[in-house]
């Protein structure tokens, strides 16, 4: 029996396309589609609260240790440990509540909570930190109201926020804040493209021809921005799905390679371990540890 990542698909209870859930709860009644891998396609933002608990994201093992806050990227992979108790909240949102505006969308894909590697961030709370338990415990009350024309700004206003203190908290004191200007611009146009296109398109030509812009230019702004080359970046966007493929399915090599569109096998393997310098088989049988 073939074992795949199924996508999970929220219908929202408002039309803002925001909610938070009891995790206790969601656990209880998603029990049996939870412990499977499964690749949500929304943002998540967990609060763990009461107990050491276990899960599984992307091909990363975490145990989770009392009042942690864990963000996780829309499309990655979960799977939860099906002994372990979860006891905490979870705010779950869409791309389209928080990117209302261009600033927005240029924030949210330029955030190193989301979007760096791996595709999820995760700290401790202490007593400097309440900030962040008492603005879900707003966003909760405000989601209890009766919704009216001031809603959506008041959420929105309470999840950016949360956002921006934790850049700040996870930041590094020698890290440069990314400039506004033409370089971000291009760097995140090309990000959202590959994000897109990166199983049908593996050339950097391709992109710029789409982004109208010479491949020196593409590659100041991607090295100013995230610092790595454009070549570096679609890399990254494969390698992290291979890596998906190769922990959450019993797929063969040769078949991971075509689900990637690599036309021979033996060049997906050849990819991969020059990049991650060890083989598709090498990878899997590290992780040969989830039960999945």
């Amino acid at each position: 029996m073939k074992k795949e990542i199924k996508k999970v698909k929220l219908k929202y209870s408002n039309k803002i396309e925001i909610e938070l859930f009891d995790l206790s709860t969601l656990f209880l009644e998603y029990k049996s589609k939870l412990i499977l891998p499964h690749r949500p396609n929304f943002y998540q933002i967990y609060l763990f609260e009461n107990t050491e608990t276990k899960l599984t994201i992307d091909e990363n093992s975490l145990t989770i240790l009392p009042d942690t806050l864990l963000f996780v990227n829309e499309n990655t992979v979960l799977k939860f440990d099906e002994a372990s108790s979860y006891q905490g909240k979870v705010l779950i949102f869409s791309d389209d509540f928080f990117c209302k505006t261009e600033a927005d969308k240029t924030f949210l894909l330029s955030s190193s909570i989301f979007y760096d590697q791996p595709a999820f961030t995760l700290f401790q709370l202490t007593d400097s930190n309440k900030l962040f338990k008492e603005s879900l415990n707003r966003i909760q009350l405000e989601l209890e109201l009766e919704n009216d024309v001031y809603q959506f700004d008041i959420l929105h206003n309470l999840l950016h926020n949360i956002l921006l203190a934790t850049e700040r908290h996870i930041g590094h004191k020698d890290k440069q804040l990314i400039q506004k200007g033409s370089d971000l611009d291009f760097a995140i146009l090309f990000k959202d493209l590959i994000d897109k296109n990166f199983l049908e398109v593996k050339m950097v030509s391709f992109y710029i021809d789409l982004l109208n812009i010479s491949e020196k230019r593409l590659n100041q702004a991607t090295s100013n921005t995230f610092s790595k080359t454009p070549k570096e970046m679609i890399n990254d966007r494969i390698i992290q799905e291979a890596k998906r493929y190769l922990t959450f399915t019993n797929k063969s090599i040769k078949e991971i390679g075509v689900s990637l569109n690599f036309e021979d096998p033996s060049y997906f393997i050849k990819y991969f371990k020059k990049i991650t310098t060890k083989t598709p088989i090498e990878f899997r049988k590290e992780k040969s540890s989830f039960k999945i």
